[in-house]
C-alpha cells in the first residue's frame, strides 16, 4: 500500500511543480502581464495624467523612458528584487528588471508589463539574462517558488495601479 502511495505522489508532484508559469505573449513568446481595464468614468486626460501620478510616485521617480500623451503611452523601466533558497539553505538575491507602458484611451486604459530581465544582484547587470532563458535552466524544485514570489511581485505593482487609478490617490500598504 505505501508503494502505491509513493508512485501516485512521485507522478503528481511534477506536475504540481510544473503546472504553474508565467502569461506567454503568444506572438512574442515573452511572459508578459497586460489587461485592460475600463474606467467608465475617467477621460483619456485623467487616465493619462493619473498614469504619470502613479509612476513617479509608485516608482520614486519623476523620469518616464517614454511620454506621448498624443498617442496616449507613457513607459518605465523597473526592476524588482527576488530571493532564491536552494538546498534549503543557500540563499541568492536576483534583480529582475522589466518594462512597464501604460497605454489611454476614454473611458480604459491597458498596461504591459514585459521585457524581463534578470541577474544575480552580486554578479551585477552585466550578467543580465531574459526571465524565460533563466526559467528554461532553472531547477524544477525552485520553480515553483519563484515563479510564486515573481507573480506576487508583479500583482503588487498591478494592484497599486489599478487602485490608483480608480481613487486617484497612492495604495497605503499599512491598510487593511
Amino acid at each position: 500500500m505505501r508503494t502505491i502511495l509513493l508512485l501516485i505522489l512521485m507522478a503528481v508532484v511534477p506536475v504540481i511543480t510544473f503546472a504553474q508559469s508565467f502569461p506567454t505573449d503568444p506572438e512574442t513568446k515573452k511572459y508578459t502581464f497586460q489587461e485592460t481595464v475600463n474606467v467608465d468614468t475617467l477621460s483619456k486626460e485623467l487616465i493619462y495624467e493619473r498614469s504619470k501620478e502613479w509612476m513617479g510616485k509608485f516608482y520614486n521617480s519623476t523620469s518616464l523612458d517614454f511620454d506621448d500623451q498624443e498617442t496616449g503611452k507613457i513607459s518605465k523601466n523597473a526592476t524588482f528584487n527576488v530571493t532564491i533558497t536552494y538546498d534549503f539553505k543557500y540563499k541568492t538575491d536576483y534583480v529582475l528588471t522589466y518594462n512597464i507602458s501604460i497605454f489611454q484611451k476614454p473611458g480604459k486604459y491597458k498596461y504591459i508589463i514585459t521585457d524581463f530581465m534578470i541577474y544575480d544582484s552580486k554578479n551585477g547587470a552585466k550578467t543580465a539574462q531574459s526571465l524565460e532563458s533563466f526559467y528554461t535552466k532553472m531547477r524544477s524544485q525552485n520553480k515553483a517558488d519563484f515563479v510564486n514570489k515573481v507573480n506576487t511581485e508583479v500583482n503588487k505593482t498591478i494592484d497599486n495601479l489599478k487602485s490608483y487609478m480608480i481613487t486617484g490617490q497612492k495604495k497605503n500598504e499599512e491598510d487593511w
